[in-house]
């Protein structure tokens, strides 16, 4: 069980919320990276 700054528990549907999102957020780097080698390459 996760306890947000104020010392309360965070509900595990908010904890999933903002995984997703550095999940997206991981994703558009990695993709962002590979769109720069392949314009390098080209």
């Amino acid at each position: 069980q996760l306890e947000g700054a104020d010392g309360r528990p965070v509900p595990p549907e908010v904890v999933h919320a903002v995984e997703l999102a550095a999940l997206k957020d991981e994703f558009a780097t990695v993709k962002t990276t590979a769109e720069l080698v392949t314009a390098t390459d080209s």
